[in-house]
């Protein structure tokens, strides 16, 4: 039994040999031929920015949010440094934060007199001091 199995052996190592050397030499592929990319078309620039929208009166913005006792506590803040307040800080102002049509956000104190809400439009006007006035 012996034999047989050395036998059986040799033939599986020499199997893969002898069958290696039927087989055809491999040739490489073929080269493919690839077209160059086609150039990129031009990128136009961005139209210009239009104009924040004014009025004859002045600049449209919206509210984003309302501070209460703003003027009291830059007051007391000026009181502390040894300072006066602002002339035209009154008590009752409130402080309006405004977001402009070009993205700017704006701080204006005032008091509330025209009942202003958040979300609200209203026309920014800037002379001697800034104001806001209902946009509608």
């Amino acid at each position: 039994m012996p034999r047989c199995r050395h036998a059986f052996i040799i033939a599986l190592l020499t199997l893969p040999l002898a069958l290696g050397s039927c087989a055809t030499p491999a040739t490489p592929p073929a080269p493919v031929a690839v077209a160059p990319a086609p150039a990129p078309a031009p990128i136009a620039p961005p139209p210009p920015a239009a104009p924040p929208r004014q009025t004859a009166l002045g600049e449209h913005g919206v509210i984003a949010a309302i501070r209460a006792g703003a003027a009291d506590r830059r007051g007391a803040i000026l009181g502390a440094l040894g300072n006066r307040p602002a002339a035209g800080l009154d008590h009752g102002a409130m402080e309006f934060i405004i977001r402009t049509q070009d993205g700017r956000t704006l701080s204006v104190v005032q008091p509330n007199t025209e009942q202003l809400a958040v979300g609200q439009s209203v026309i920014i006007q800037q002379a001697k001091q800034t104001h806001l006035a209902r946009a509608d």
